[in-house]
């Protein structure tokens, strides 16, 4: 059996284009949906009740963030495999059943997904890549980046692996919960799902770390690819809040992946670094 999961948050339009994809490619397979809408207010609730009765609709009061949202609807489902959508994925024909036959040819592959292309321009999004170091994140939040950028270019480009065109089968170290396919037994073995410590990123990095340190292995699958269109609910909150965000679950990532020592280190340099771009501004050496 099959459990689709979806997090949704004020995405009622790109939710309804999503679920009626799904629908198209579940049909005869033996699967359940289910959404959890985030304390939404355009009306999504009603529009999956309405329009997709057969999906099981958890309402959230309030925002809980994706993570938790996806740990909700994860502890609803009882699938042998677990697919995390975004609510802004549109599917395309063949592509779920592709990954599940690849799933099931594959017993050591706990994780796979494929590519993500943006729907009219058909650009490629890229999924998949090396786990974050200390390193890259230095160079990537402190002014270490501003004085030598093309170190910080070199170490961005290795860690997203921007030279890849994602065109192949390869293994990789992590991938981006898009369209996220994992196996149960893999993920029970190594804890459960998504570590309630983050909000709404790196928590797939964190899952994926644990099962590789298991021994577990996973995949981009290049051949087979869905459409997104990305940053529908990014674009409803402020640049600064998604930057602190983004900061926190960093944090809880170095604690979790890195270690103490390292998430130290990281925490020390950037207070360093919090005072010198003060100190900076302060005497009009920088805007």
């Amino acid at each position: 059996m099959l459990s689709v999961i979806i997090a949704s948050y004020n995405s009622g339009h790109t939710l309804g284009e999503c679920l009626t994809s799904l629908k198209s490619e579940l049909m005869n397979t033996d699967a359940e949906v289910i959404v959890v809408d985030n304390g939404s207010t355009d009306g999504t609730s009603s529009m999956v009740s309405t329009r997709f009765p057969e999906v099981k609709l958890i309402r959230n009061a309030v925002n809980e963030y994706f993570v938790h949202g996806f740990n909700r609807a994860y502890k609803e489902s009882s699938g042998e495999f677990v697919l995390a959508v975004n609510s802004d994925v549109i599917v395309v024909p063949g592509a779920l059943h592709r990954l599940l036959d690849f799933m099931n040819s594959s017993p050591r592959v706990a994780v796979a997904s494929c590519r993500v292309l943006t729907p009219r321009t058909g650009e490629l999004q890229p999924t998949g890549g090396r786990f974050l170091t200390l390193t890259m994140d230095l160079f990537e939040w402190t002014r270490l980046g501003w004085l030598f950028p093309s170190v910080k270019d070199q170490l961005s480009s290795f860690h997203y692996m921007r030279s890849w065109d994602r065109s192949d089968v390869r293994e990789v170290d992590a991938i981006v919960a898009i369209f996220m396919i994992f196996r149960r037994a893999a993920v029970e073995a190594v804890g459960g799902f998504f570590d309630n410590r983050f909000l709404m990123f790196f928590a797939e990095d964190e899952l994926c770390w644990r099962l590789k340190n298991a021994g577990w292995k996973i995949y981009h699958l290049g051949d087979i690819f869905v459409y997104h269109w990305g940053r529908v609910v990014f674009n409803k909150m402020s640049s600064r809040f998604l930057s602190d965000l983004s900061l926190r679950d960093r944090l809880e990532y170095h604690n979790a992946v890195l270690g103490l020592t390292r998430a130290l280190i990281f925490r020390i340099v950037l207070r360093i670094d919090s005072f010198l771009t003060f100190a900076l501004k302060r005497f009009r050496i920088i805007e």
